[in-house]
C-alpha cells in the first residue's frame, strides 16, 4: 500500500506516482490559465477535485466541476481553459 498527500497550495503540482502501468499527476492551476492542445497515446482520466475547467475536445466542449471525472481515449486532442482555480488528478493508463 502506498499513501500520498496532495498539497492544495502547490502551484502546478507534479507527478504523484509513476510505474510501468500508470502515471498519476496532480495539477493545481489558477483561473484564466490555459493548457494548450495536447494528445496522448494513453488513456487519460481527469478527476476534478475542486474548481471548474472547460475542456475543448475535437468533438465538442465539456465543462467539468468538483467531483467530475472524464475518461479520454488515446489520441484524443484536448485543451483546457481554467474557469476557476482548480485541483485536478490526472491518471495516464499506459
Amino acid at each position: 500500500m502506498k499513501q500520498f498527500y496532495l498539497d492544495p497550495k502547490a502551484f502546478l503540482g507534479g507527478v504523484v506516482y509513476s510505474d510501468e502501468k500508470q502515471e498519476v499527476v496532480h495539477l493545481s492551476l489558477l483561473a484564466g490559465n490555459e493548457v494548450p492542445l495536447y494528445e496522448s497515446e494513453f488513456t487519460i482520466n481527469l478527476f476534478v477535485i475542486e474548481g471548474k475547467v472547460q475542456l475543448q475536445l475535437s468533438n465538442g466542449t465539456v465543462s467539468l466541476a468538483a467531483r467530475d471525472l472524464i475518461v479520454l481515449p488515446p489520441k484524443l486532442q484536448h485543451e483546457m481553459l481554467i474557469k476557476e482555480d482548480v485541483q485536478i488528478l490526472v491518471t495516464k493508463i499506459k
